[in-house]
Order: structure tokens, then sequence, then C-alpha cells
């Protein structure tokens, strides 16, 4: 697994870098900020709040960084996610790297899930299918449409590239699994808009990426977090554990090159 420890931004024209994070208060998404900000980039970490609205006592504190900026952003809402990019436009002058990494598994909070926690596909109320989609796919949907926009609308730089953009889907977007119907097809919905909007765009240079996560040591895990799942979870991992934030916040700040797409799950879709 990739790790953020002596990472560098390998491209050398892409020197201090803006990068926009989109669910950066907390989990991955907090862990993604601090490797671009720790590889020099500028950051804005783009979510509801500033704090984490749970308790994410599995990722440390986040260390002030002298060259971050926060921005309220709610990814399903499209003004909403516009505004993130004019804002980080408008503060740094550019965008180079956006990464579309909020997610939720909203159907693991279902009354359902926590009832029994089987929730087949027909036990799950229609509000949280929606509500995955809304915040998986539709909030890539907009990041990377107004990326995309921006980038088309300021310069390229040097090589000719425009500018990268980084979707976070899962391995559940590869592989199914039961119980989580809804979340699965978001995550799938995810694999399929990277790959048409990669073809949409190659010809202008934007890089469009994947990275598929596998289970990471994160509060999402919370609802399933008692000692006989966690010990399933991790033993369905041929590496014998879940990933941790910074394996994927290493391939992110990695992956500033051609666009592509990498599983980083400790070996789980390889069964």
């Amino acid at each position: 697994m990739a790790t953020t420890r002596g990472l560098q931004l390998n491209q050398a024209e892409l020197v201090s870098p803006v990068v926009l994070i989109t669910g950066a208060t907390s989990g991955l998404g907090r862990a993604i900020a601090e490797a671009y900000a720790a590889a020099g980039a500028f950051v804005v970490a783009a979510d509801l709040t500033p704090h984490p609205l749970h308790s994410d006592c599995r990722s440390p504190q986040p260390k002030a960084q002298p060259r971050a900026m926060f921005v309220h952003c709610d990814v399903t809402d499209s003004a909403s996610v516009r505004e993130a990019v004019v804002s980080t436009v408008r503060r740094y002058g550019r965008l180079d790297i956006m990464v579309n990494n909020a997610g939720i598994s909203a159907v693991t909070k279902s009354a359902s899930f926590q009832d029994g926690g089987r929730c087949r596909s027909h036990e799950v109320e229609d509000e949280v299918f929606d509500k995955d989609m809304a915040v998986n796919a539709r909030g890539v949907w907009l990041g990377v449409k107004y990326a995309a926009a921006q980038y088309l609308e300021q310069s390229p730089r040097a090589s000719g590239d425009r500018g990268w953009i980084i979707n976070i889907c899962t391995a559940m977007g590869l592989v199914a699994s039961a119980a989580t119907a809804s979340y699965c097809a978001s995550k799938g919905a995810v694999l399929q808009l990277t790959k048409a909007t990669a073809l949409d765009h190659a010809n202008d240079r934007i890089h469009i990426i994947r990275i598929d996560p596998g289970y990471i040591d994160t509060a999402m895990l919370e609802p399933m977090e008692a000692k006989a799942a966690e010990v399933r979870i991790r033993g369905l991992h041929p590496w014998g554990r879940m990933a941790l934030p910074e394996d994927v916040a290493g391939m992110a700040v990695f992956l500033t090159g051609p666009g592509t797409s990498f599983v980083v799950d400790g070996g789980y879709t390889t069964q």
C-alpha cells in the first residue's frame, strides 16, 4: 500500500499546485488534505463544517497549515460545488487538482440496517437509496463538471495539461457486498462516470482518475464496529488488515499524472 512518507508530487511542473478536496474535514479526506499540504500544495478543504460531524477518533486532529483554507460545500447542491471552485480560484488564482472524496454509506445508518444488520434490497427505504446516490454519485458528477469547466477557462500549464480530477470510488464499485445495495450502486456509478468523463476530456488534456479503496479504518465503519464484525472484515483482506487513510492519501498525491485507476484495497478484490 502507498504511504505519504517522503512523497513528492510526481510532476516536476506542479510546483505548489492548488488542490480542492471535498469531504476534507475528517477521515480519508483529511488525510488526503494533509498529504497534499505536506507535498507543498495549496489546499482548499471543502466540507459541510470545518469540524467533523461525528467522532472521528481513528484520525489525528488536523495540523495547522499556513497555505490552506476551508470552504463550506454541500456536494449534492450544484451552486454550492460551483461556489467552492469559484472561491478556490478567487483565493489562489487557479485550480490544478480536484479530489472528489466526499461520500457516505446511508444504508449502514438506516433503520433497517440497525434493526437486523441484513438490510436486503427490498428492506431499504427509498430515501436511503436517494441519499447514497445524491452524495456519492451526484456529488462526484458536480465536482467533475465544475472542475473541468474551470480547467477549460484557465490557461494550461506549460506541458499542455489543464488539470487533474481524482474521484474516490471504492472496491464496492468493482465487487458487490451484501446488505449495501444502494452504496454499491452509487459507487458503480462513480466507476462508469470516471471512465466516460475521462473520454470526454482526453483531448482537452484533463486527467480524470479513479482510486478504489477497500475498507478503510475510519469513522464510516462505526455502524459495523462490533468486535466480531471488525475481525470478520479484517479477515476478508489477504494482508490481514484494513487500509489506513494515509495509504489512500499517498496514492492520491502520487496520481498527478496520466489518467488511469488504481485499487488500494489490501488485495480484497483479487479474490
